[in-house]
């Protein structure tokens, strides 16, 4: 990509978080809002990271990507008071069962089914019925909503 594509992306999605404070976005939910393809959103996306105009937080196997601000934004790797907030987050969440908010923190720390399975020892499916509950609890329809609707009780 030339020098000035490489501008006019970084300028459009700095104008679209910019607008969209509380956003959340994906490489590729950001690539389709944009009109642009993944490769040059990814690019942008990093260096956007790099230079601290974005954070990025990984849930299962994506990238979450938002507006970094000035002292009210979680870092990649969530130290032991997140934690200690997450959890008191989630245990106030009473329509959740207990097991449902065990499987609820595992996920905003970003574990994939597979190893919340593993580490609960219950199956790969009693996982995903779990997660089902609790997207309809919370009526969320996937991580990306769940977690952003765990990270805005934070504010």
């Amino acid at each position: 990509m030339d020098g000035y594509k490489i501008q006019l992306v970084e300028t459009e999605c700095v104008q679209f978080f910019s607008k969209n404070k509380n956003s959340f976005e994906t490489q590729h939910s950001l690539a389709t809002r944009l009109g642009r393809t993944e490769e040059h959103i990814k690019e942008t996306l990093e260096h956007l990271v790099n230079t601290s105009f974005l954070e990025v937080r990984i849930t299962g196997k994506q990238k979450l990507f938002y507006l970094k601000k000035d002292g009210d934004y979680v870092p990649n790797n969530v130290s032991s008071r997140d934690e200690m907030e997450f959890q008191t987050i989630i245990h106030g969440l009473d329509s959740l069962t207990k097991r449902e908010k065990e499987i609820a923190f595992n996920i905003i720390n970003g574990l994939d089914n597979q190893t919340i399975a593993e580490n609960l020892s219950i199956s790969f499916h009693t996982v995903k019925n779990h997660i089902t509950n609790i997207y309809e609890k919370l009526e969320v329809k996937d991580r990306i909503q769940f977690t952003k609707k765990i990270y805005d009780k934070r504010r």
